[in-house]
This record gives structure tokens, sequence and C-alpha cells, in this order.
């Protein structure tokens, strides 16, 4: 039979009241990535009136929550980039929101239309290149696509144009100051610079690291540590980020198996499933309850005073 830590057995069983909590598994809601359980507990709900002890709770838990049937919401690195969890941006905070450009560029694609402020920040932080000069296609036609706000931008490269003209008036004097060489316009199609395959390296690494440290709880047992790591894979959007997350949810897996392997004549666990209740620090706000140690030491000299009593009247 699959054994469950103390800690999860703590989240899973009301001991004062002798009851079961029905209730999903605790969220991560701070740090790079969050992960929220969403789960179906229905099934669970209707099962519970029945139940009279911890045994029978677990056991029905074990039947009706497989791994696949639980479900979970596991932010994408998309959404760590886009929100900036944690600062992971670094000095490319300028990034922010604007995940979708970044993987394109991963991706080895040419990109033709992209926001501006995306095209700018890419630019300037040494992740994309020019791939066709300003020259190469009608500049007027591609200023026109730009807001006023962005033509400002582009006229703070020089201090001969003011900063109060109407559109029109910005296009005339940016075309010009292109033309004289004063100012160079980031306009044409967007290609990715050596950099950014190394620069993404670092956020991929920080958010298979932050997902498994925050499955690193004796709380969350095996089958829900596995529904998040498959979720996470399911979604990536790249081919490196899956990879990464493919190595890192083997080599767990592998690490727990061979941590609760059974002794020589022991009964195998139906899936191997045994974790480790490794005291750590609270999963985002989250603090786990403590195993009752004082109910286990009370059980067991119960037991004793039932064998002396048995020993003297039988």
């Amino acid at each position: 039979m699959t054994q469950l830590s103390s800690a999860s057995l703590e989240w899973l069983w009301d001991f004062d009241k002798q009851k079961p909590h029905i209730r999903h598994w605790p969220a991560v809601t701070q740090g790079a990535v969050h992960i929220h359980d969403v789960s179906d507990l229905s099934e669970l709900r209707r099962a519970a009136a029945s139940v009279r002890d911890v045994d029978e709770w677990t056991d029905t838990w074990r039947r009706l929550m497989p791994a696949e049937q639980i479900s979970v919401a596991v932010d994408t690195l998309a959404d760590m980039i886009d929100h900036n969890r944690e600062n992971c941006l670094g000095e490319a905070a300028n990034l922010k929101g604007f995940s979708e450009s970044i993987f394109a560029l991963a991706r080895g694609e040419i990109l033709t239309t992209l926001p501006f402020p995306a095209r700018l920040a890419l630019l300037s932080d040494g992740l994309a290149n020019i791939e066709t000069s300003g020259h190469d296609h009608d500049v007027r036609e591609s200023l026109q696509e730009l807001t006023v706000s962005d033509l400002q931008t582009l006229a703070k490269q020089s201090e001969r144009i003011p900063q109060r003209l109407r559109k029109a008036e910005l296009i005339d004097a940016l075309v010009a100051a292109e033309d004289n060489g004063e100012i160079e316009l980031p306009l044409g199609d967007i290609s990715p610079a050596p950099p950014l395959h190394g620069w993404l390296e670092g956020l991929i690494q920080q958010y298979v690291r932050t997902l498994k440290v925050s499955l690193d709880h004796s709380v969350y047992p095996r089958r829900f540590k596995e529904a998040v790591w498959r979720q996470a894979i399911d979604q990536a959007s790249i081919d490196a980020l899956r990879r990464a997350l493919e190595l890192e949810y083997w080599a767990v897996l592998s690490a727990e198996i061979e941590d609760t392997e059974p002794e020589e004549g022991a009964e195998e666990p139906e899936d191997n499933a045994t974790l480790r209740a490794e005291p750590r620090p609270a999963v985002g706000a989250w603090e786990p309850a403590v195993a009752r140690d004082d109910r286990d030491a009370a059980v067991m000299w119960l037991a004793v005073a039932l064998l002396v009593l048995g020993w003297l009247f039988f």
C-alpha cells in the first residue's frame, strides 16, 4: 500500500475531529512560479460521508485521485517573464510582457512585425539584430505604423527634433535625420542575436529550479508532483524548456524511487511513492501542520497496556 508522509496525512485527515479534510493541496503563491491544485473534489466529498478512520480515508483518496485525475494550474515560463516574477529579468526588465516575441526569436523566426517597445527592448538589450536596413523598405510607411509616442521616443535620439510636433512633422524630421546620418532608425526585420540563447537558458534554469524547490516539500505526495511536472512539460512552448523540464522531471522521480526502495522481503508499495518527510521551509506563505509525535507515543503505550492486561486476566 502506498505510504504517505506525516505531513501529507495531516493535510488529508483532521486528527482532532477524526474526520477527512477535503481540500486541494497547498498552493504556491509566492516566488517565480505559482502552482494551484484545481482538481475536481466532488467524488471525494461524496465518499467522505462513509469514511470511519484515517486508513480508510487514505485508501479512498488513493483510489479516487490517481495522478491522471489531479489537475493543476502551473505558471508557464511566459508567465514568469511577463510578470517579471522575482525580478527574473534583472537588467532586462524592459522585456516584461514580451515573452511571445522572445520565444519567436528563440525558435529562429525572423520577426517582421512586433510591438515597438519590444523591438526597442530586444535591440537595446543586445538580444536581437536588425535583419534588413531601413533603406530596404519604405521608411515612411514603417513610421506611419507607429504611434506619436513611439515617434517621440525615436526623436529623443536627436536634440534637434522638437518633441511637440504633429505626427507628419515628426516623420519628416526623423527621415531627414536618418538621411543625414544623425540618427539610426531601428526599423526592418528583427532576427535573434547570439546572446539570446544563453540569456534565455538562464531563465529556463531559474524556472525549472523554482519548480523543483516549490515541490520539494513533504506535504506533496508523489502523484501530485507528477501532475505538476507533466503539466509544465505539456505547456512548454520552446524545445529548450521542454528538454530541461523532462530531464529534471525524471531525475526527481528517479531519486524518490531509489530513496523508497523496499527492504528485502518487505511488501512492495503499489506505486513506489513513499516520500521523504524532510523538514523544509514553508512553501510560499503556507506553513504545514506539525506531525503528531505525542499521538504516536500514546498509541504505543496503549498497546503495551492492553498486552499486560491480556496476560494478567487470560
